[in-house]
């Protein structure tokens, strides 16, 4: 197939598409097992840390999201997406650079806001590709490719930072998403509002606050996306701070921390998501009630290995809690977001999946961290030795809304 004429096929869409957002958790994620060796040259305290992880990234996607992912909604969506990738990549490099805590937390800004419109991008693309039977399916390896990302980008930031410092890791993990600018050059964009299978036809886009009104106004969609973005906090909140606990409480070196990070919520998380595509497949067959009865099942089946992981004073034993809580708790991504594709009308996918994304990024990956740091410093601060232990376990109890929003929903349906 010629570059002229686009690489079209969907599974091959698909993998474009998941090597990208591989990228994406790379760059976003590349920071967490640097997190000691930064907080020890800038001497940093835990709430810092929290929001250099948490809402001085999150505040910027949040702000930008929206607008960025409406954007998706009107442009050329594969030229868009090229351009989100080179900016944020270089923004990842120049983390490396800086001289102080503020200028980081300037650079993760940056990256933040220019990340912000490649997943509703991507999901836009995706819904656009793959008709309603295989979006769950799909998806379940779309979002496969954080955990991928989790897992390449400790691993080598933990190895580079060990052997040449964190500033080096963070040169040498951003610069390489250029490449991946051209990957998605290399895409045709599809049809809007179609599907293999689907019927043709596109309405135009709307403007931002009707697809926002939308989203509020129906209930089955309001319910589904509080549900999305709590689990992203419970799930966020404790990935983000593991590096650092590990080194911390139980003394792994960082690379050590890196590579027990990688295994322990990247590669289960990512088995944990496609293990949930095949049971959405075979048991939910496209019904959404089923699919919902999924989801809350595996998210509150999963919450007693989170909120033990913490607390084991094994370092064997915690991580392998930790292991079945990403494995089970990552079950509902496939089904969870592919609900979401399939309730958003198609002229407003990108847009309400924007709302979607920016919500679970600012509540998620803002104040999940920002909770465990400010709730570890206040332990600290009441004279409790196990402060960061406790304040992981205690913010994992969040799943339990989680989970009864998924299960609520379901019963709406059901009663009809």
């Amino acid at each position: 197939m010629t570059a002229g004429r686009g690489l079209k096929r969907p599974l091959v869409v698909l993998l474009c598409i998941w090597g990208i957002f591989v990228v994406h958790g790379i760059d976003r994620s590349v920071l967490l097992v640097l997190l000691e060796p930064i907080r020890l040259e800038f001497h940093l305290s835990d709430s810092q840390i929290g929001f250099l992880t948490g809402l001085g990234y999150a505040v910027p996607f949040a702000l930008a999201g929206i607008p960025l992912g409406a954007l998706a909604d009107r442009l050329n969506r594969t030229r868009y997406l090229a351009g989100l990738v080179a900016l944020w990549s270089v923004l990842t490099a120049a983390a490396g650079l800086v001289p102080s805590y503020a200028l980081l937390v300037l650079a993760r800004a940056g990256v933040g806001a220019s990340e912000s419109g490649a997943p509703p991008t991507m999901l836009s693309l995706i819904g656009d590709t793959f008709d309603a039977k295989s979006r769950p399916a799909a998806l379940s390896i779309y979002f496969t490719a954080p955990f991928v990302g989790l897992m390449v980008g400790a691993t080598m930031a933990g190895q580079i930072s060990q052997a040449y410092g964190w500033r080096s890791a963070v040169l040498a993990i951003g610069l390489p998403g250029l490449l991946f600018a051209g990957i998605a050059l290399s895409l045709r964009e599809p049809p809007r509002g179609r599907s293999p299978g689907g019927a043709p036809g596109a309405l135009p886009p709307v403007p931002i606050g009707t697809a926002l009104a939308y989203a509020v106004r129906e209930p089955a969609l309001r319910r589904l996306l509080g549900a999305l973005v709590l689990s992203g906090f419970v799930t966020l909140a404790v990935s983000n701070w593991t590096p650092a606990f590990l080194q911390r409480v139980h003394g792994l070196s960082p690379g050590r921390a890196g590579a027990v990070t990688a295994a322990a919520l990247g590669l289960t998380g990512m088995l944990g998501s496609l293990c949930g595509g095949v049971l959405a497949a075979r048991f939910g067959r496209g019904d959404p009630v089923r699919l919902k009865r999924l989801c809350g099942g595996a998210i509150l089946l999963a919450l007693p290995f989170g909120v033990a992981a913490p607390l084991l004073a094994s370092t064997v034993s915690g991580l392998v809690c930790l292991g079945i809580w990403a494995f089970i708790g990552s079950a509902y991504l496939g089904p969870g977001w592919g609900l979401g594709l399939a309730e958003a009308p198609a002229h407003m996918r990108a847009t309400i999946m924007a709302v979607g994304i920016v919500l679970t990024n600012l509540i998620g990956a803002g104040l999940g961290p920002q909770s465990v740091g400010l709730l570890s410093d206040a332990l600290a601060w009441a004279g409790d030795g196990g402060h960061l232990a406790h304040a992981m376990s205690a913010i994992c109890l969040v799943s339990v809304a989680t989970g009864w929003l998924f299960l609520r929903g379901a019963r709406s349906l059901a009663a009809g």
